[in-house]
């Protein structure tokens, strides 16, 4: 008999989905120094290069732009920042941090990282690119998801952010599998059957 072990996700734990994840954040909310963090983490597990948080916030100080602006204009400035990596950031200060077109931010953030995805083994990225696959697939089933209940082409950043953080970031249950929860987390579930 198939099992599964449900086990809630609430946030995206491969580097790619962190990053375009806390990026979307920090549009939204561009004074979130958790977003910030996480994000620096992100492309520090993807490009290998460090920006620190601490030197975004004051030039974001200084600049009244907020800390994804600041942290893209530090990012740009790095000569180590590969060709692609230097056209997502040109793609995410256009369409991200001056006209708020985050459809097009997200396409050229899968384009990134199909990109990067492919480079010889033994760089940064691959440990990087644990559990990306999987959580493609849950990108675009939350996509498809959020597609249905709203016409996404209208659809505001913060809507789209909440509606995905609302969410549970995990593959399905498999078709037929026994579900395996906690007494507690079975808490408010209907079954027609429960074998304790």
């Amino acid at each position: 008999v198939p099992a599964y072990i449900a086990v809630r996700k609430n946030e995206f734990e491969s580097a790619p989905y962190r990053l375009l994840h806390a990026t979307l954040r920090l549009a939204n909310a561009p004074t979130d120094k958790e977003q910030l963090r996480r994000m620096t983490k992100a492309f520090f597990d993807l490009e290998g290069i460090k920006i620190e948080v601490q030197d975004v916030i004051p030039l974001a100080s200084v600049s009244q732009e907020g800390y994804l602006r600041a942290w893209l204009q530090l990012a740009s400035q790095r000569t180590e920042v590969s060709p692609v990596s230097r056209d997502l950031l040109e793609a995410t200060s256009k369409s991200l941090a001056e006209r708020m077109d985050y459809w097009k931010f997200i396409a050229a953030a899968h384009q990134w990282f199909e990109q990067i995805k492919n480079q010889p083994s033994g760089s940064m990225s691959q440990a990087a690119f644990q559990d990306f696959e999987d959580e493609q697939e849950i990108w675009t089933s939350l996509r498809a998801d959020i597609s249905q209940h709203y016409d996404v082409s209208e659809l505001s950043l913060h809507n789209f952010l909440q509606e995905l953080d609302l969410r549970a970031k995990e593959k399905p249950a498999p078709a037929n599998a026994v579900r395996c929860l906690t007494i507690a987390s079975s808490k408010g579930m209907e079954f027609k059957h429960v074998y304790v």
